[in-house]
């Protein structure tokens, strides 16, 4: 069952995890440091586009972020360097319909998190540099 407090828990497990500061996530919510920790704190819960927002930003359903007590995990994610991705089609190991770990090193995890954070038409050109450099047709 979801909670709150649970919710909080799994925001700021996320954000570990993936390195961020709380500036960082209130400057992508265009929201203050001190309303971002509340959410952190369960002072106060995001609104849904805002929980839509932090879903699409760490790649995870609501459902995950409400429903699931990720710090379960914690352990196990940050001695492995393993994390969260919602595409099935990277499926390495299951827990769940939407949740699937990929394991990738740190560098790759920021290199990554850098490319989803481009607008469409910058990652466009990354992506046809990228098939320059793999002499990809």
């Amino acid at each position: 069952m979801a909670s709150i407090q649970q919710l909080a828990n799994n925001l700021k497990f996320l954000r570990t995890i993936t390195g961020r500061t709380q500036d960082d996530l209130a400057a992508y919510l265009n929201i203050s440091r001190q309303a971002y920790s509340h959410y952190e704190t369960s002072k106060r819960t995001p609104d849904p586009d805002t929980l839509l927002r932090l879903s699409s930003l760490y790649h995870v359903s609501v459902d995950v972020l409400l429903g699931i007590d990720l710090t379960a995990y914690s352990a196990k994610f940050a001695e492995s360097g393993m994390f969260m991705e919602n595409s099935s089609s990277y499926s390495t190991k299951a827990l769940g319909e939407d949740l699937c770990l990929l394991q990738l090193t740190k560098e790759e995890a920021e290199f990554i998190t850098k490319l989803r954070l481009l607008p469409p038409a910058e990652r466009e050109k990354f992506f046809r540099l990228s098939d320059i450099f793999f002499h990809n047709p």
